[in-house]
């Protein structure tokens, strides 16, 4: 079966959640658990993404006995082995997704700045497409 929707732009992307490098793993902590995501792309001061912090990395943190308000995300965050834009089609999202193991995926736009992430649950709903919202974010 073919996605409904052919390119990321295409979709709402669900998780708008980001942080700056200087922010506390503290803060980043906080953010997580009250969105319920798991992770979240890190952006320089030009909003363009130079890596990811995701709940492992915060517990990784923390079983080294970091104190996570004295820790910025920028030593914490690994980098993101892949930055898409919305033309990207699902497809190609979906085989980043199976080759690297990857939950999310930061979406930018043409200078680099970040316009969300895609999700494992963007695509499948992408990919199914009257079974999700779409871009204007009403039920297709």
């Amino acid at each position: 079966m073919k996605p409904h929707y052919a390119t990321v732009g295409e979709i709402k992307k669900t998780n708008t959640l980001s942080a700056r490098e200087e922010t506390s793993a503290f803060d980043i902590a906080l953010a997580l658990l009250e969105s319920g995501f798991h992770g979240m792309p890190i952006v320089n001061s030009k909003d363009q993404v130079v890596g990811k912090v995701s709940e492992i990395d915060l517990i990784k943190a923390l079983m080294e006995g970091k104190d996570l308000k004295e820790t910025t995300a920028g030593k914490v965050m690994k980098i993101c082995p892949v930055v898409i834009d919305e033309a990207t089609p699902l497809e190609e999202v979906a085989h980043y997704m199976m080759q690297f193991h990857l939950f999310r995926i930061p979406v930018v736009d043409e200078e680099n700045h970040l316009v969300g992430t895609v999700t494992r649950h963007d695509v499948l709903r992408g990919w199914m497409g009257a079974l999700g919202l779409t871009q204007e974010g009403f039920w297709g």
